[in-house]
C-alpha cells in the first residue's frame, strides 16, 4: 500500500480512524461497541508503527538507541492506562475512556501537522 499512498497520509488516516472508532465505541450500544474497539485496535496497531518509522527515520545513526528509548516510552505511557483506570472507576468508563480520546487526538495532531521523516526516500 506504501508503494501508491505515502505514509503520513496512512499515518494520518489511521489516527484519524482511531478517533472515529473510540469515539462510536464510547457512545455506541454493547454490540457496535464490541466491532468499534476492535477497529480501535487496528488503527491504533498501524498508527504507532507510523510512529516509530517517523522517530527512527529523523535520526542517520543509532537506530538501536531510539528504539529503546522508544520502547522504553510506550512502559512510560501505563501512567495513562491507571488514569483511565482510575477515572472509569470515580466516575464512569466513558470518561475514562475519554481520556484515550484525549491523547489519540494528540497522536492525530501530531500525524497532520508533525515534522518526523515518515517516508524513507525524503
Amino acid at each position: 500500500m506504501m508503494k501508491f499512498i505515502s505514509e503520513k497520509k496512512i499515518f494520518i488516516f489511521h489516527s484519524l480512524g482511531t478517533i472515529i472508532a473510540l469515539i462510536v465505541a464510547i457512545t455506541g450500544n454493547a454490540n457496535t461497541a464490541l466491532v468499534a474497539f476492535a477497529l480501535v485496535g487496528y488503527f491504533t496497531c498501524a498508527s504507532f508503527t507510523s510512529i516509530f518509522s517517523a522517530a527512527i527515520n529523523s535520526f542517520k545513526e543509532n537506530h538501536g538507541t531510539i528504539s529503546g528509548i522508544l520502547g522504553t516510552a510506550i512502559v512510560g505511557g501505563a501512567f495513562i492506562s491507571w488514569l483511565v483506570g482510575f477515572t472509569g472507576q470515580h466516575l464512569s468508563m466513558k470518561w475514562g475512556m475519554s481520556i484515550n480520546l484525549l491523547a489519540f487526538i494528540y497522536v492525530f495532531i501530531l500525524a497532520y501537522r508533525g515534522k518526523g521523516k515518515l517516508d524513507i526516500k525524503e
